[in-house]
């Protein structure tokens, strides 16, 4: 009886001890994202309904105290007001003075919504949970924040940034993208979450948005991401790069301390065209020939490879005058004007310089009475609307269409046009009628073009090379962490089909001991202070599938406070 009962023992304990364990495994980074409102004007609000499909509660983190507990499907109005929110139900109302609050369902599978909020004409519903955070600045606002794992959350980004007829590989490659940009983002915007809901992040609809493909991309890469000489990758993307991506420094700028543009050369973001035959399309004769043929490219597919928009003169005038005003404190847009300057007649757009893809860094939009200089590539088509929707890219030339006739009959009437000579010596008007932009590409153009992923897995690439093609010189792997004495373990879970891993060691010139336990593998490391990079091939214990790896320090090593060591599980087994 007593073997028995010991034997029970043993068994309780490990089975405690391969649950907990396997909790470790499934332990998984919370993003936080903020909501916006329906039409994405803002992350700040002064009232707010919510409701879940199963009882639900909430919770004064603050105080860590229950506040409020809803049956499934009631409706729980919540509203701040000078310090304090206001919780209201059908039967009962209740007041609480925390400034932040959590909202959770009560069951593992319970979903949260949002009242009325909608994205593409569906109720918005959400897992993890929802805190709600009182805004330090603004009187009576608060943030609506989903609380969600991070894997979770690129199934809920992944179908909304790319469509998924574009196949598995190419939502495996949009999903490690998605996964760097949201662990490392461009600029942390928000005190109150880690990213938005817009596309001023990711677009991010929930869990009502997800789909079985994109589900399937995302665990299929779990765990995995893209490193540059061992750091995360910034790992931009946009729709369409019309078949040539720019530099990283052409697009974007430097906002802190101070503005600058160009800003500075990322490695894995150089410009780079698809077809290796093209040259850099810095001159105009370049640009103009690129942009106004369609050369063979991953991305050719795309609805807006190559595009044309056209304005009247008046119209460009007007928009012009209006979005420089506008725009005018960007920092980007050169002299500064009062509100109530006249431009005079719009007479000229002259591309100054241009990026090795061609697209515009520099240009003097010109006036009658002033001529404004303009640089970035996101003011650029900020200024250069039509329809109210932003220019498709600045990969463009700009081509001025004269109707001369009319303007010469137009000119012995009205003394409004003016002359000069063409290279023919021909009289030519000073203000054109029409101006027409031919580009190609929709987006910044850094970074992978969604398109152009499309295209390469359906000729049959997998998303490694996909990923590869857009992003130089990266290698694919874990998360990388640091095992020192403040954090002696490092647990990791990803999926490969792809048996080859190795555990990448980066030592700091001290000895140290690891136990690494390798789907139930134990393997016992020792790292030499002479070798600054050690890697440890684990390539036998790897499985098809979900693996899991837990690296602990070894305590006991007398350099145990002396240890800090840079470590990750790395792919590449070239």
């Amino acid at each position: 009886m007593k073997k028995k009962f010991i034997l029970l023992l043993i068994a309780i304990i490990l089975n405690l001890f391969i649950c907990n364990f396997a909790n470790a495994y499934n332990t998984n980074k919370l993003i936080r994202v903020g909501i916006s409102s329906n039409d994405f004007s803002k992350l700040l609000y002064n009232e707010t309904n919510i409701t879940s499909n199963t009882q639900f509660y909430v919770l004064d983190k603050e105080n860590n105290q229950k506040v409020i507990s809803l049956k499934s499907n009631e409706n729980l109005n919540i509203k701040y007001d000078n310090g304090k929110y206001i919780l209201s139900t059908n039967e009962k109302n209740t007041e609480c003075l925390s400034s932040l609050l959590e909202v959770k369902a009560q069951d593992a599978d319970g979903y949260l919504q949002i009242i009325g909020l909608k994205r593409a004409g569906i109720d918005v519903l959400y897992d993890g949970t929802i805190e709600l955070i009182a805004n330090k600045t603004q009187k009576n606002k608060f943030a609506i924040v989903n609380v969600v794992s991070l894997e979770n959350y690129l199934k809920s980004v992944v179908p909304n940034e790319m469509p998924v007829r574009f196949g598995l590989e190419a939502l495996k490659a949009q999903s490690v993208a998605a996964r760097n940009y949201v662990l490392k983002p461009r600029e942390k915007f928000y005190k109150e979450f880690d990213v938005c809901d817009s596309t001023a992040s990711q677009v991010y609809y929930g869990m009502s948005s997800r789909k079985p493909l994109s589900n399937q991309a995302v665990d299929e890469t779990k765990g995995i991401v893209a490193l540059y000489k061992d750091e995360l990758i910034l790992a931009l993307y946009c729709s369409t790069i019309g078949g040539y991506s720019e530099s990283y420094k052409n697009a974007f700028s430097i906002n802190k301390p101070k503005i600058k543009f160009p800003s500075f050369d990322i490695p894995y973001l150089k410009a780079k065209p698809d077809n290796e035959n093209i040259q850099k399309l810095e001159t105009e004769g370049l640009a103009t020939w690129f942009y106004t043929n369609k050369i063979d490219s991953y991305d050719v597919d795309s609805p807006y490879y190559r595009w044309e928009t056209t304005w009247t003169h008046n119209e460009l005038e007007d928009i012009l005058k209006k979005r420089i005003l506008q725009n005018i404190n960007s920092g980007f847009i050169h002299p500064k004007v009062e509100k109530n300057f006249d431009f005079g007649k719009l007479k000229d757009i002259k591309v100054l310089e241009r990026g090795e893809s061609g697209k515009i860094i520099s240009m003097n939009i010109v006036f009658d009475n002033i001529t404004f200089n303009v640089k970035k590539e996101l003011i650029i088509r900020k200024l250069f609307i039509k329809n109210n929707k932003m220019l498709k890219s600045a990969n463009c030339v700009f081509q001025f269409i004269y109707n001369k006739e009319n303007l010469i009959e137009n000119n012995i009437k009205n003394t409004f046009y003016q002359f000069e000579k063409d290279e023919f010596g021909s009289n030519l008007p000073l203000y054109f009628d029409e101006v027409k932009a031919i580009g190609g590409g929709f987006g910044h153009g850094v970074g992978l073009s969604q398109f152009g992923a499309a295209n390469m897995a359906k000729n049959g690439y997998n998303f490694e090379q996909i990923l590869k093609h857009y992003y130089s010189n990266i290698n694919l792997a874990t998360q990388p962490s640091i095992l020192n004495y403040n954090d002696n373990e490092y647990l990791t879970s990803f999926f490969t089909k792809n048996k080859c891993a190795f555990i990448v060691f980066e030592n700091n010139l001290s000895f140290a001991k690891i136990k690494a336990e390798v789907n139930n593998h134990i393997i016992e490391i020792n790292l030499n202070p002479t070798i600054i990079k050690h890697k440890e091939d684990i390539s036998k214990y790897i499985k098809k599938g979900e693996n899991n790896i837990k690296l602990i320090l070894n305590a006991d090593d007398k350099n145990f406070n002396k240890v800090n060591i840079k470590t990750f599980v790395e792919f590449n087994c070239d």
